[in-house]
């Protein structure tokens, strides 16, 4: 799609389908390669906008799975079952942290970028 827009225009449907049907994603988001700063990194977390009910990004870095479990609700019954099934495959994990997603607008990440190009002058 050549424009912003024009890519929200396709996925406008994607979100009513998911909030009708309650769909979700698996997003692979791969291996880190951060060269030898790698053996300092604990985690890796991926967050992006999406309009599923649920989206789970994986990465790995440094030997180990880093998961993003990302919904637009505050319940936990979802993520406890996630966890529950995790842990009966005989898979730990820890939680390193819970907090509101917040991804920046368009119009914020442009003026970003703008006030960065202006630095640079």
């Amino acid at each position: 799609m050549p424009t912003i827009e024009a890519r929200r225009q396709a996925m406008s449907q994607v979100a009513v389908v998911s909030r009708q049907y309650g769909s979700t994603t698996l997003s692979n988001v791969g291996r880190a390669n951060m060269g030898g700063a790698e053996r300092y990194v604990r985690e890796l977390r991926t967050e992006s906008c999406t309009p599923y009910l649920i989206a789970l990004q994986v990465a790995a870095v440094s030997g180990k799975f880093c998961l993003t479990f990302m919904q637009q609700f505050s319940t936990d019954a979802y993520l406890d079952a996630f966890l529950g099934e995790l842990r009966e495959q005989g898979i730990t994990w820890e939680i390193t942290g819970r907090h509101p997603m917040e991804i920046a607008s368009i119009a914020e990440v442009r003026r970003c970028l703008t006030c960065e190009a202006l630095k640079q002058v």
